[in-house]
């Protein structure tokens, strides 16, 4: 019996008789003859690139699958999967988005339909069972914002009246008293931030990407360099940082993935508070990053290539429980798919 030949790309078993990969479509999978040195090596260089630009179209998918806050880990695949801060593990069938605030979590299912979960409805925050046709949903304090279909904003809780007005808008992020939304147009829209800052965001343009850090903004261009505005710190550096597919922040640190899978950091906070945050470009020297999430709450964590859930700061909740949970639960379901 013949060995059973697979794409040096995505490793998918040969299918035809063609040198096509039905799996990652790289027209040239299957060569195993070539003329010379030269031709070889420049085959294994398109090999690599193709490699390459898999890896990052995974980085840009898991971005919107892969959530670390409020105390719940979660990864959604054709189901959500959720690890609590205890451990306990929850599983959710028919679900396209999650977001999680310190006391609540939102589930977004496939429906336009939106559940909150937790104990916290002082403000009605919760009250989202009359929703419909919502695309996106970000669990904020005291308020659960969503956007529908049409790109309104709707709201339940203490909502900033003036966010209820936006219109064409695509996702929404929340900071320590703001919100911040980015449009179908890539242009960006605060509340809660103040003239100076306003000011400054009316001028950005083709913004792919936001995280909210404290009072800070970040945003990344079509073109992968970042925008900054707010308070004059360290986590200006993210101005600098060129080539980024992913950006998360907490309430000290802006995080970025770039496209050759390295982590950068900006900010700064006390010693005692740090807990391996400032340190957490030394991942992507350890292992092949895949996906980052960030948390208001001061912690970030990181999904590897090899499934596992690496995390820092003060993380809610038992990290060894949740890691075990993790790996139980979630690791296998990664490994299948990838």
């Amino acid at each position: 019996m013949s060995k059973q030949e697979h794409c040096p790309v995505c490793g998918k078993a040969k299918e035809t008789n063609t040198y096509s990969c039905g799996g990652c479509g790289f027209p040239l999978a299957f060569v195993t003859k070539f003329s010379d040195k030269e031709s070889y090596d420049l085959w294994s260089e398109q090999v690599k690139e193709e490699k390459q630009k898999l890896t990052n179209k995974k980085r840009k998918n898991l971005a919107a699958r892969f959530w670390a806050a409020g105390g719940c880990t979660a990864y959604l695949q054709e189901q959500l999967y959720l690890i609590h801060s205890n451990g306990d593990f929850q599983k959710e069938e028919g679900v396209q988005g999650f977001s999680a605030s310190e006391r609540n979590y939102a589930v977004l299912y496939t429906d336009g339909s939106v559940k909150m979960f937790g104990g916290d409805n002082g403000y009605g925050q919760k009250d989202t069972d009359s929703w419909k046709d919502i695309t996106s949903v970000l669990a904020a304090p005291n308020c659960t914002y969503a956007i529908t279909v049409s790109g309104e904003v709707v709201a339940a809780g203490s909502a900033r009246q003036d966010v209820l007005i936006w219109k064409n808008m695509k996702q929404l992020f929340a900071g320590k008293h703001s919100i911040v939304g980015l449009d179908t147009e890539g242009l960006v829209r605060a509340s809660g931030c103040g003239q100076e800052v306003q000011e400054q965001l009316r001028k950005w343009s083709k913004i792919t990407d936001i995280a909210v850090s404290g009072d800070c903004i970040a945003g990344v261009k079509e073109d992968g360099s970042v925008c900054f505005c707010g308070k004059e710190n360290t986590r200006r550096e993210v101005e600098n940082w060129k080539d980024i597919l992913v950006l998360t922040a907490d309430n000290a640190f802006f995080y970025g993935l770039t496209a050759d899978g390295e982590i950068k950091v900006a900010g700064s906070c006390a010693a005692f508070l740090d807990r391996g945050r400032s340190q957490v470009s030394q991942w992507s020297e350890q292992s092949q990053i895949l996906a980052l999430a960030g948390s208001p709450s001061g912690s970030i964590a990181a999904l590897t290539e090899t499934g596992d859930l690496l995390v820092a700061g003060s993380f809610k909740g038992d990290p060894d429980k949740i890691r075990e949970c993790w790996k139980e639960h979630i690791k296998p379901v990664i490994l299948e798919a990838s």
